[in-house]
């Protein structure tokens, strides 16, 4: 009986190991985000839509992507957004890794051609002091 329970709590550390990808971590902040986002976005409503706060489950998330792999996951996404919703939230979730290089991309959408996306990439700035 002891011998198993010694088995057991070495097996502890090794699941805790094992949680989600942070390829699951992406998908789901950025399904979470842009559920919240693009309705707001589609009704003309972009200043509504990056004003709209995390909710604190995905917060809780976003602190979590103070990383580069994470940062070169977001980077991806926001390169290849079709729409200012995902645009925006992938700027969110990639200005969370603290570098010269995530400052300098956020900083990129600062011109953008939407002024929504422009307006979240210098709210991003400035939250960060960054700007």
């Amino acid at each position: 009986m002891r011998r198993s329970l010694l088995v057991a709590l070495l097996f502890v550390p090794l699941a805790a190991a094992c949680g989600e990808s942070l390829a699951s971590r992406v998908t789901k902040a950025m399904d979470s985000c842009t559920a919240q986002r693009n309705p707001l976005f589609v009704a003309g409503k972009g200043g509504e839509a990056i004003a709209l706060p995390l909710t604190s489950e995905v917060a809780a998330l976003a602190g979590k992507f103070d990383y580069e792999r994470a940062f070169r996951s977001f980077k991806s996404v926001a390169e290849k957004a079709a729409t200012q919703a995902v645009l925006t939230c992938a700027l969110e979730f990639a200005s969370r890794y603290h570098s010269e290089e995530s400052r300098a991309f956020v900083e990129r959408y600062v011109g953008h051609a939407s002024p929504d996306v422009a307006a979240a990439a210098r709210g991003l700035m400035a939250s960060a002091g960054r700007g």
